[in-house]
């Protein structure tokens, strides 16, 4: 299987169309649909799975990445790559791929310390009865 996924990863990176946001014919999905048959028949397989199997290479070597990043950014010494076989392969996709930041709605309205000194009382309160 693995041999596979290595052609699907070389054969689209011949075609900048399917990865790269700032090609002219990255919206072109006549173009795209040609370069995914074309693919599909070098790899004597069905299209449709080129794309599927393509998009889950993809999605895993974005969140490698995000793992990646996210240590660099604790203060870890050393960032290793991941053990992933196909990082290496996928780099090239780095230029393409953006971690957007992530955020979150919630709020606490007290400090947590607060929240749960709260809670350990009301519990305490609850067990007298």
């Amino acid at each position: 299987m693995e041999n596979f996924e290595s052609s699907l990863i070389e054969q689209v990176k011949q075609y900048p169309l399917l990865y790269d946001k700032a090609s002219p014919d990255f919206k072109n999905s006549v173009r795209k649909e040609k370069a995914w048959q074309i693919i599909a028949f070098e790899l004597s397989i069905d299209g449709e799975r080129a794309k599927t199997r393509w998009r889950s290479l993809r999605d895993r070597f974005v969140r490698e990445r995000r793992k990646v990043d996210q240590l660099a950014r604790s203060g870890s010494a050393a960032v290793e790559d991941p053990q992933w076989s196909f990082y290496e392969e996928l780099k090239f996709l780095k230029a393409h791929t953006e971690t957007r930041a992530t955020s979150s709605n919630y709020t606490p309205s007290q400090p947590i310390n607060e929240e749960v000194e709260e809670i350990a009382h009301r519990a305490n309160q609850l067990a007298k009865r």
